[in-house]
């Protein structure tokens, strides 16, 4: 769901791309020795797109996670049975009422197994 609202950005720059493949020469001169719309596409701007969209695809993956986690964390995400950050967050949340060095022990210099 989370990518679905999403695909407005990849959508712009996708368009964006598009337009400045399209005034370059190379297919320019693919449309002057007649090639057909869809052959253009295919060879000339399809590979040139590719590059842009997969890499802003894979910046999107790391905030779409984090968007999920904290919607599952305030209870409106996932439900149960399907695991997810927010929830183990929520879940854990008596654990750090209860004993609060449990946010600082992970960062602490005797939790290193080199220190052992």
């Amino acid at each position: 769901m989370i990518g679905l609202i999403a695909w407005g950005n990849i959508a712009k720059i996708t368009r964006a791309q598009t337009l400045t493949l399209k005034g370059l020469d190379h297919v320019a001169a693919a449309r002057l020795s007649g090639w057909g719309t869809w052959r253009i596409a295919r060879r000339e701007l399809l590979p040139g797109l590719a590059a842009p969209v997969i890499t802003y695809g894979a910046l999107l993956v790391p905030i779409n996670i984090s968007i999920e986690a904290a919607l599952s964390f305030l209870g409106v995400g996932v439900k149960p049975p399907t695991p997810s950050w927010g929830q183990m967050l929520t879940a854990a949340d008596v654990w750090y009422q209860a004993a609060p060095q449990y946010l600082l022990l992970p960062a602490g210099p005797s939790s290193s197994p080199s220190s052992r």
